[in-house]
């Protein structure tokens, strides 16, 4: 009966020796987390293993992968751990930096002078209990058995980072990003990868123009948070971004603006011109547009300066159901615009405008007028109760230019898509990469990359939530093309 219990007893000691190995092994895998920055304003998540699984690479291209990016072709042998998700984030002084979990330090130190070797990265020095590297001379590299962290680049000299670096690196949990609302937030979502941010990712002055326009005031950065989730899947990348917040006043302000972006019908797909590079859609109230316009300076003085040639308020008053703005080109020149009105009342002040706007209103037809625009001419007028604008780049263009479009085969395939959407944009990227392709020498990978996506399309059901899509070519994989950056 005694030696039984010694068995048991030597059972349990032995299971509490590995139960407790496996939670101090998974804490200091963890602790890499604790040295993003409690103060910083987006953190990012990607999680490579999703990455490899849903890219189905051959061994073959499983050893490219490796190569583009370490020294080695052998996974083990890079230093990192590829199975826990690597971490980005972003300080208020707008200082970029990555924190991953190393598996194997000697690998790791193995592949910096490796990497030094290749004139990548300066030469690897232990400092404080860490290794140090520079790359690229803008990027400071510090790791040590369980940590890894990149910072740059630094408004000062590069060395001015070190200390900023050893206090995450060394600071508690309690003092670092994971108690955070970002972090917190972000850590509820699983997809391939994600990005949680503050309002101070965005400009003072968007934020101000945003604010003065919505009357959704911002006090604390943190009131409201942008949540992007990012998935590949098959040919197609696609993100969902949604705001966040804990106040109920912003919170029913929001949904308020739900007023304002009503659901397209989709009356207009038909007027579409042909193969558009790029068309959005949305339906709203002229007087509502109008309210919200008048309530930023800029815009405000803007309309009050075209208020000597035409009335501006009254045309936009009469807007009341969809419009459809699109652009044949990059050029803003070829954008052109369709709405449908509640009245044509405006029309009926014409003569006025013609004898008091300087010789800078002429009459085209019956229902059409050009303003002469510096050396261009704005085309606006009436037609089937939809009002018509267009920014022809002569007075010949001008006279041919038809103000019923033929439809665009790929609008009329959306249309269940679009209808009953609050804003609907589609791009044709394929115009993009050829205007960019005299820039391949200095982002080539990158355009090489982004040129798989042949078309953007984004949907805003809510006025807190978007998806948007990128898609190339049914036989493309992207997520595969994504780790091959090909």
């Amino acid at each position: 009966m005694k030696n039984i219990r010694f068995i048991l007893l030597g059972i349990f000691v032995v299971l509490a020796l590995i139960v407790g190995a496996y939670f101090i092994h998974n804490s200091k895998a963890d602790a890499y987390m604790n040295s993003i920055p409690a103060d910083a304003i987006a953190i990012g998540r990607i999680d490579m293993v999703q990455f490899v699984r849903d890219a189905k690479l051959s061994t073959v291209e499983h050893l490219q992968m490796l190569r583009q990016v370490t020294a080695s072709s052998d996974a083990d042998q890079v230093g990192i751990n590829t199975e826990l998700p690597i971490y980005a984030f972003l300080t208020p002084q707008h200082t970029f930096g990555i924190v991953a979990s190393v598996r194997h330090a000697d690998n790791l130190a193995t592949q910096l002078h490796t990497l030094c070797e290749d004139g990548r990265c300066t030469q690897p020095e232990e400092y404080r209990g860490y290794l140090w590297t520079t790359f690229f001379g803008r990027y400071l590299f510090a790791c040590n058995d369980h940590k890894a962290m990149v910072m740059g680049p630094s408004v000062n000299t590069i060395e001015s980072l070190r200390p900023l670096m050893l206090q995450l690196l060394e600071q508690p949990a309690t003092a670092s990003a994971v108690i955070t609302p970002i972090f917190k937030e972000l850590l509820q979502d699983e997809s391939h990868a994600a990005l949680v941010a503050n309002c101070d990712i965005i400009p003072e002055a968007v934020r101000a123009m945003y604010a003065s326009m919505t009357d959704v005031n911002i006090g604390d950065p943190n009131d409201i948070l942008i949540h992007c989730s990012l998935r590949a899947k098959a040919n197609r990348l696609e993100l969902d971004a949604d705001l966040v917040t804990s106040s109920d006043k912003i919170r029913e302000r929001i949904k308020s603006l739900n007023d304002f972006f009503r659901p397209i019908q989709g009356n207009l797909l038909d007027r579409a011109t042909a193969e558009p590079f790029l068309a959005l859609g949305c339906n709203i109230q002229g007087e509502s547009l109008l309210r919200t316009l008048r309530k930023d300076n800029t815009l405000r003085t803007a309309m009050v300066m075209s208020g000597t040639v035409f009335d501006i308020d009254k045309t936009l008053r009469a807007i009341d159901g969809d419009i459809l703005l699109q652009a044949d080109s990059c050029s803003v020149t070829s954008a052109h615009l369709v709405a449908q009105l509640s009245n044509t009342d405006f029309l009926q002040d014409a003569p006025y405008w013609l004898t008091h706007s300087g010789g800078n209103l002429h009459r085209v037809d019956a229902q059409s007028y050009a303003i002469r625009l510096w050396r261009d001419y704005l085309l606006f007028g009436v037609k089937d109760s939809c009002l018509y604008a267009h920014a022809p780049q002569s007075q010949v263009s001008l006279l041919r230019y038809d103000m019923q479009g033929k439809g665009d085969p790929y609008l009329t395939s959306q249309r269940k898509d679009i209808r009953g959407t609050r804003l609907y944009l589609t791009m044709d990227l394929r115009p993009l990469w050829v205007n960019l392709a005299g820039a391949q020498t200095t982002f080539g990978p990158l355009i090489s990359l982004a040129a798989n996506f042949q078309r953007l399309d984004l949907w805003m059901n809510k006025t807190d939530d978007l998806h948007l899509e990128m898609s190339a070519s049914k036989d493309v994989n992207i997520a595969k093309s994504i780790l091959l950056n090909r």
